[in-house]
C-alpha cells in the first residue's frame, strides 16, 4: 500500500513539475540564438514579443506577437504579423537530443504584398542578400539572390496550418492604386521538409469580388533552393475549376493549365458582354524563365507550346488553337457555323448573319507592338469564310501580310432582301456573279477618304432589277474609281426606288463610262465628283424613241437629246393635253457647269410649226433665276388650242409666229406671277375666232341702242399682230392690229395669268358695212367719219367667259364732234356768205331729226 501511495505521490509530483515547466523555463533566452538565423534566411527584421513552452496538446513553444518587417524599400510597416505561432515538436526525437517539428500553427496572420511603382514586388527580395551589411535605403530595391528555403533546414515540419488569416495585395504601379484582399484564409500544409512533397489545402474569400477561392494539391520534393520538381494543383474560383500542373526548376517555370468549362458569367470581373460565353476544354502548356522578365511585351513573358479551347456562344462555337514561341503568337480559329445572333456583343444588324466554315490562320509580327495599327499587329496567312444571308451566300477569302490586307469576295447571287441592313428600296434587287478583288493601301489609314483606303483591282457584278439587268465593271486604283455600266434593257418599272412617272420607261443600250476625280472629295458638288467620258442610251417611250448622248468633263456636263418623232401621249408625265400630239425632229443641246445650266439649242416641230429655244438657269436656290428666248414659226393655232382645251367656248385658227424673251425666278405659279417678265411679238395670219364674234357682239349692242341691222356673218381675219409685255402676272397687249373682211381692229389692254381680260378694242368698219348701219341709225350716220364707222369696245371677264360692252361715252363724244364740225361749217358759210340761210335752216332741221330719231 505504501508503494502505491509513493508511486501516486511521485506521479503527482512529476505531473506538477511537467505542468510547471512553462512557468519555470524561459525560452526567450534562445531568441538571440535563433532569431538571427531566421532574419538571415528571410532577409527581413523579425520581432518576437514572447516565447513560452507548451505542454498540451503537444510539447512545443508558442510565440506571441510575431512581426516580420517589410523591406524598407517598399514600406516601413510589417510584411507579416500574427497573433500567435505555435510550434509543436516530437517527444521521442527530443529525448535523443534531436528537434523534429511536428506542427506549426499560425493564428490570425496578416500578410501585405506590395508592387511598387517600378512593378517590383516586395516578395521578390525575401532571402535576398544586399551588397552591404547595411539595410536597404527607402526607394532602393536590393538585387535578388540567396536561398529563400533555407528556413526549412531549421524548421522542417509535418504540418503547417493557418487560421483566420488575411492577405492584402496593393499595386502602386497602377493609377488609381488597386488593392485586393484574401480574407478568412485557411491553410493546411503537410510534410513540409526537405526531400518530401508537401500537400496543400487553401480556402479564402477574395475582396472586393466576394469570390470564394480554393486550392488543393501537392508540390515537391522540397530542396534548399526555390525549385519544385513538380506541382499539381486544383484551383477553384467560385464556380470555375482549373487544374495546374508543372515544375519550377533550372530557372524555368513549366505550367499546364486545363479546365473543362469556364463561364464568363462566373468571372469575378465585369466584362462588356451582353450574354455569357462558355470556354470549354481549355488547355494551355507554357514555359517561362523564372523570375519572369521585366519590361517586355506579354508575348515575350512565356512560350506557349500548346493552346486550345472552344468558345461556345449559344448554338455557335469557335475552335481556337495556337502557340506563342519566341515572342510570336500563332493562332488558328475555325468554326463550322457562327451566328451573329449568338455573339455576346451588340451588332447593328436587322437580321442574323451566319458565318459558315470560318477559318483564320494568323501570327503576330515580331517584335509585337500592342499600340501598332491593327493590320501591322499580325499577319493572316489564310482567311476563309462563307457569309450566309438568308438564301444568299457570299464567299470571302483573304490575307493580311506586311500590313496589307488582300480580299476576294464572290457570290453567285445576293438578294438585297437578305441583307442585314435597312436599305431605302421599294423592291429587292439581285446581285449576280459578284466578284470583288481588293487590297488595302500602305500604310493603312482607316480615317482616309473611302477611295484611298483600298485598291480594287477587279469589280464585276450583274444587277438584276426584275426583268432588267445592269452590268457593272470597274476598278479603284490609287484613289481613283473607274466604272463602266451597261444594260441592254432597263425598265423603270423594275427600279427599286419610287419614280414619279405615270407610265414605265425603257432604257435601251445603256452605256456609262466614268472615273472619279482626284483627289476624290465626297463632299464636293455632284458634277465635280467624277468625269463621264461616255454616256449613251435610248429612251423608249411607248412608240417613241429618244436618243441621249453626253459627257461630264472637268465639272461640265454636255447632253444631247434627239428623236425623229415623240408622241406626247407616250411621255411618262402629265402634259395637260387632251390628246396626244407629235413632236418631230426633236433636238436638244444643253450643258451644266456648277450651278449654271445652259440650253444652247432646243428645236422641234409641233402643229406644223417650228419651235426654237435657248436659255440659262442658275440652280442652287429654291426659286432659281432663269432667262430664255423662244421663237415659233408656222404654228397652226386650231389644232394647238384644240389639243390644250378641246371643250373651250373660245378658239382660234390660223398660222402663228411668235418671238418671246423672258426672265424670271422659280417655276411655281406664285413665283412666275411675281417675277416673270419680258417682251414679245405675236403674228397670226389667215384665221378666224370661234366663240368671240366681234361683229355679232357689235350688232347686239347697236340693237340695244334702238337699231336693227341685219345679222352679220362670223368674224374672219387675215392677220392679227401685236406686241406683248409680260410683267407681274399680266400680259400687256400693245399695238394690237387685226385685219378682217368687214373691219379693222386696233387696241390694247391686259390678259392676266388668272385668265382675266381687260381690253379696249376699236372696230373700224368697212365703208360698205358702215353705210349699211348708217341707213338704220341716225346716230351712226352722224358718227361716220370719212364714210367709215369706228366702234369702241370694252372686253372684260375671262378667257373662258368674256364680257363685251360698247364704250358709249366715247361713241357720244364722236357724235358731239361731228355735230360741232357741222355747226362750225354752217357758221363759217354764213360769215363768208357762201351758205343760204334757208339751206342752213333745213340742215338744222335734219340734224335735230337725226339726233331725236325722227
Amino acid at each position: 500500500m505504501k508503494i502505491i501511495v509513493s508511486l501516486a505521490v511521485g506521479f503527482v509530483l512529476l505531473l506538477g513539475v511537467i505542468l510547471a515547466l512553462p512557468f519555470l523555463i524561459d525560452l526567450n533566452q534562445y531568441q538571440d540564438r535563433y532569431k538571427p538565423l531566421i532574419e538571415e534566411a528571410l532577409n527581413r527584421k523579425v520581432q518576437l514579443q514572447d516565447i513560452r513552452l507548451t505542454i498540451w496538446p503537444r510539447l512545443g513553444a508558442r510565440i506571441s506577437g510575431a512581426v516580420i518587417l517589410d523591406d524598407p524599400a517598399f514600406s516601413a510597416g510589417p510584411f507579416v504579423s500574427l497573433t500567435s505561432l505555435d510550434v509543436g515538436v516530437k517527444l521521442l526525437p527530443l529525448l535523443s537530443q534531436q528537434v523534429e517539428v511536428e506542427e506549426i500553427s499560425l493564428r490570425d496572420p496578416v500578410v501585405t504584398v506590395i508592387t511598387n511603382k517600378d512593378g517590383v514586388m516586395n516578395v521578390s527580395t525575401i532571402g535576398a542578400k544586399t551588397s552591404t551589411s547595411s539595410p536597404a535605403e527607402p526607394g532602393q530595391v536590393p538585387d535578388s539572390g540567396g536561398n529563400p528555403l533555407q528556413l526549412l533546414a531549421v524548421f522542417a515540419v509535418d504540418r503547417v496550418s493557418i487560421e483566420g488569416g488575411r492577405l492584402t495585395y496593393r499595386d502602386l504601379s497602377t493609377a488609381p492604386v488597386t488593392e485586393y484582399q484574401a480574407q478568412d484564409v485557411e491553410l493546411l500544409l503537410k510534410s513540409v521538409r526537405l526531400g518530401q512533397s508537401p500537400s496543400i489545402h487553401l480556402k479564402t474569400t477574395v475582396l472586393p469580388y466576394n469570390l470564394p477561392v480554393t486550392l488543393d494539391g501537392g508540390f515537391g520534393p522540397l530542396v534548399e533552393t526555390l525549385e519544385v520538381q513538380q506541382y499539381d494543383f486544383a484551383l477553384g474560383f467560385g464556380k470555375i475549376a482549373l487544374a495546374v500542373k508543372g515544375a519550377l526548376a533550372g530557372g524555368n517555370l513549366d505550367a499546364t493549365l486545363s479546365a473543362p468549362a469556364i463561364n464568363t458569367a462566373d468571372l469575378p470581373i465585369t466584362l462588356p458582354l451582353q450574354k455569357p460565353v462558355q470556354i470549354k476544354d481549355l488547355l494551355v502548356t507554357a514555359k517561362a524563365p523564372y523570375p519572369l522578365k521585366q519590361g517586355v511585351s506579354p508575348l515575350e513573358l512565356a512560350d506557349i507550346s500548346n493552346l486550345s479551347l472552344a468558345l461556345v456562344m449559344g448554338d455557335s462555337s469557335v475552335q481556337v488553337k495556337g502557340t506563342v514561341l519566341n515572342g510570336q503568337a500563332n493562332v488558328t480559329l475555325s468554326s463550322p457555323s457562327l451566328n451573329t445572333a449568338d455573339l455576346p456583343v451588340a451588332v447593328p444588324l436587322t437580321k442574323p448573319v451566319e458565318l459558315k466554315d470560318l477559318s483564320v490562320t494568323a501570327k503576330t509580327r515580331v517584335p509585337f507592338i500592342p499600340t501598332a495599327p491593327p493590320l501591322e499587329m499580325a499577319d493572316v496567312s489564310d482567311l476563309r469564310v462563307a457569309v450566309a444571308l438568308g438564301q444568299s451566300l457570299i464567299h470571302v477569302k483573304g490575307t493580311v501580310l506586311n500590313g496589307q490586307a488582300a480580299l476576294t469576295v464572290s457570290s453567285p447571287s445576293v438578294n438585297t432582301a437578305d441583307l442585314p441592313i435597312a436599305l431605302p428600296l421599294t423592291k429587292p434587287m439581285e446581285l449576280k456573279d459578284l466578284t470583288v478583288t481588293a487590297s488595302t493601301r500602305k500604310p493603312f489609314n482607316p480615317a482616309a477618304p473611302p477611295l484611298d483606303i483600298a485598291d480594287v483591282s477587279d469589280l464585276r457584278v450583274a444587277v438584276a432589277l426584275g426583268q432588267s439587268l445592269v452590268h457593272l465593271k470597274g476598278t479603284v486604283l490609287n484613289g481613283q474609281a473607274n466604272v463602266t455600266l451597261t444594260s441592254p434593257s432597263m425598265n423603270t418599272a423594275d427600279m427599286p426606288v419610287s419614280i414619279p412617272l405615270t407610265k414605265p420607261v425603257e432604257l435601251k443600250d445603256l452605256t456609262v463610262i466614268a472615273k472619279t476625280r482626284k483627289p476624290f472629295n465626297p463632299a464636293a458638288p455632284p458634277l465635280d465628283m467624277a468625269d463621264v467620258s461616255d454616256l449613251r442610251l435610248g429612251v423608249i417611250l411607248g412608240r417613241s424613241v429618244l436618243s441621249v448622248k453626253g459627257t461630264l468633263l472637268a465639272g461640265q456636263a454636255n447632253v444631247t437629246l434627239s428623236s425623229p418623232s415623240v408622241q406626247t401621249g407616250d411621255l411618262p408625265v402629265e402634259t395637260g393635253l387632251a390628246k396626244s400630239v407629235e413632236l418631230r425632229n426633236l433636238l436638244v443641246n444643253a450643258n451644266l457647269k456648277g450651278p449654271n445650266a445652259r440650253l444652247s439649242n432646243a428645236s422641234f416641230q409641233l402643229f406644223d410649226g417650228q419651235f426654237k429655244a435657248e436659255g440659262e438657269l442658275s440652280t442652287g436656290s429654291q426659286a432659281p433665276p432663269f432667262r430664255g428666248k423662244i421663237k415659233i414659226d408656222g404654228l397652226q393655232l386650231g389644232p394647238a388650242l384644240a389639243a390644250i382645251s378641246p371643250n373651250s367656248t373660245v378658239s382660234m385658227s390660223g398660222t402663228a409666229a411668235m418671238d418671246l424673251a423672258v426672265t424670271g425666278r422659280g417655276f411655281t405659279m406664285p413665283d412666275l406671277t411675281k417675277s416673270l417678265e419680258g417682251p414679245g411679238h405675236l403674228r397670226i395670219k389667215n384665221g378666224k375666232i370661234e366663240g368671240i364674234n366681234l361683229m355679232e357682239e357689235a350688232s347686239a349692242l347697236l340693237k340695244v341702242a334702238g337699231l336693227s341691222p341685219d345679222r352679220l356673218k362670223a368674224t374672219a381675219f387675215s392677220a392679227i399682230e401685236t406686241d406683248v409685255m409680260i410683267k407681274q402676272g399680266l400680259v400687256t397687249v400693245q399695238k394690237l392690229l387685226m385685219d378682217s373682211h368687214d373691219f379693222q381692229a386696233t387696241g390694247a389692254g391686259t390678259v392676266g395669268f388668272d385668265q382675266t381680260l381687260n381690253l379696249a378694242v376699236n372696230l373700224h368698219l368697212t365703208p360698205a358695212l358702215s353705210q349699211k348701219l348708217a341707213a338704220s341709225s341716225p346716230i351712226v350716220r352722224i358718227a361716220l367719219k370719212d364714210g367709215r364707222l369706228r366702234l369702241p369696245f370694252q372686253i372684260a371677264g375671262t378667257l373662258q367667259a368674256p364680257a363685251y360692252g360698247l364704250d358709249t361715252k366715247e361713241l357720244t363724244g364722236k357724235v358731239q364732234e361731228q355735230v360741232k364740225e357741222q355747226l362750225n361749217e354752217a357758221v363759217k358759210g354764213l360769215l363768208e356768205d357762201t351758205t343760204n340761210p334757208k339751206d342752213l335752216q333745213q340742215q338744222g332741221k335734219d340734224l335735230l331729226k337725226g339726233l331725236l330719231g325722227r
